[in-house]
């Protein structure tokens, strides 16, 4: 898939996010950026940030898998689209149980939650859109609390 090129902003928000989530996770999750999940026999996305149940291997083995997916989350400076039209209904289809979109763009943090089932039309039944000023926390750790404004970084 031909891809638009990582721009500073883009690069900037997913460091910004994968240091976070590293600092408060510790060893509870494997948080990886950029790299390959495994979700079927002929896709294997590179999600922008990728929460994954903890491997002291890292995943040496075989790459992560739908099942290991505790949270994606996609950084969306041009992308917002193609992350909620494309992305979405895939990660939904996979059972993924939770997925940001992280609009720069916007200035939104997009969740989606509750993948519906299978075989029925992929997608999320739970869509909220938060905005600065706001908090979330992720299912699989609902003690962890991060504020949207952190997330999307200073106003530029």
């Amino acid at each position: 898939v031909e891809m638009t090129p990582i721009g500073n902003r883009h690069a900037a928000g997913v460091r910004r996010l994968s240091n976070r989530l590293r600092d408060i996770l510790g060893r509870r999750a494997l948080v990886d950026s950029q790299n390959p999940v495994q979700l079927g026999d002929w896709s294997e996305p590179e999600p922008d940030i990728a929460v994954l149940s903890w491997r002291d291997d890292f995943y040496a083995a075989a790459p992560p898998a739908a099942a290991d997916v505790l949270l994606l989350i996609e950084i969306a400076d041009s992308s917002a689209g193609y992350d909620r039209d494309v992305k979405a209904p895939l990660y939904a289809r996979q059972g993924i149980p939770e997925y940001w979109i992280l609009d720069l763009g916007a200035g939104i943090l997009e969740v989606l939650r509750q993948p519906a089932p299978a075989g029925s039309r992929s997608r999320y039944r739970d869509v909220h859109r938060l905005r600065r000023g706001e908090e979330i926390s992720p299912l699989a750790f609902p003690d962890v609390t991060f504020s949207v404004s952190d997330l999307l970084g200073p106003h530029l």
